[in-house]
């Protein structure tokens, strides 16, 4: 069941993402002013460089599913195509938490479709989500036909239905929130990708409700927020949790990073984080272990994420320091810039 985009369907594809890209970016070029368009125009141009000599195995195609409406990458959908077509063995299910338009649930899709080793694949993979638009998501919509068209409240899940049509009868769907609807089959998970974690309480609630059903070995945990400015918690789970988890491969320009589970968690391990559990010696150590662990073009975005821990904490003056740390260590980029709009807010 290999769905191959046509030649028409490829080239408008390639003038819609032409259209989008431009519209951003010219927004981007009005909120924030040419230094951080400039940023963005750099940061692309080193991408498109490193996607013409792809030093991974999986980035040498791309999935066979055309331009794809959401916020992962090329790169991110190339792997989970990958690893599901060539590396997944049906031992456990796949969880796609946070997956919107479908971005991640497509090629992961594909590549379940074309995997021979598989003989049981209907529902195997598991989309969550709330469903329900937000005003700050319209920004992704910029340059396309679903432009204006979602009312804050609104169900996308009409939407997301009609995107994975093709692929419907693998994917199993379940509308509601993460914090209440945990993991409902209880089955072992053989991937859980994670771009669900947007505040510290559901990061609790997918450590809680997912992680223990991992297959140690062979369970696999895609961070997909690694690398952004907004979700510091991450980086704290994963230093509590370094003895269990082996880090595997960052996905390149992208914010996703790879764990492959290699012993069963405890249960006492996973228990709810607070922030004001963490010294700051164990916050430094957890941040400069995941400075070590992704690629040189996202650092700066693990440092954006130093930063915004200090405003979740409401530190304004301990944020200012860390930003001006990370300066000194050569840290600039978009994710940096948020974090200081973010800071001026707080002080106006």
């Amino acid at each position: 069941m290999r769905v191959e985009p046509s030649w028409t369907r490829t080239r408008y594809d390639f003038w819609m993402r032409l259209v989008r890209d431009a519209v951003r970016s010219f927004r981007l070029l009005a909120r924030q002013g040419p230094l951080a368009f400039g940023r963005m125009l750099a940061h692309q141009s080193r991408r498109a460089v490193a996607l013409q000599f792809p030093r991974h195995e999986f980035l040498k195609s791309r999935p066979p599913v055309g331009d794809l409406l959401g916020m992962t990458t090329r790169e991110e959908q190339s792997w989970l195509y990958s690893f599901a077509r060539h590396d997944y063995r049906g031992v456990g299910e796949i969880a796609d938490l946070g997956c919107w338009f479908g971005s991640a649930t497509i090629p992961l899709a594909q590549g379940l479709a074309e995997n021979p080793a598989v003989g049981e694949r209907n529902g195997r993979i598991q989309a969550f989500d709330l469903f329900l638009w937000e005003a700050w998501m319209e920004d992704t919509l910029a340059g396309t036909s679903l432009a204006g068209r979602l009312a804050p409240g609104s169900s996308f899940l009409p939407e997301f239905e009609r995107r994975i049509a093709p692929w419907r009868g693998l994917v199993t769907t379940h509308p509601g929130d993460l914090n209440r609807v945990g993991w409902p089959s209880g089955r072992p998970l053989a991937l859980v990708f994670n771009d669900a974690a947007k505040t510290l309480e559901l990061g609790n609630s997918i450590r809680r409700d997912f992680l223990p059903h991992l297959v140690p070995g062979q369970g696999y945990l895609v961070e997909q927020d690694f690398a952004h400015f907004f979700t510091p918690w991450v980086h704290l789970s994963h230093w509590r949790l370094r003895n269990y988890f082996a880090p595997v491969l960052h996905v390149p320009y992208s914010g996703s990073m790879v764990f492959r589970l290699e012993q069963a968690i405890p249960p006492d391990r996973l228990a709810p984080l607070a922030l004001e559990d963490f010294a700051d010696d164990e916050i430094d150590a957890a941040f400069e272990r995941s400075l070590g662990l992704v690629e040189r073009p996202m650092r700066a975005n693990v440092w954006a994420a130093r930063a915004m821990l200090e405003l979740h904490r409401d530190r304004p003056a301990a944020a200012r320091r860390v930003l001006e740390a990370g300066r000194r260590r050569g840290f600039h980029g978009l994710d940096l810039d948020k974090v200081r709009a973010t800071l001026a807010a707080t002080a106006a």
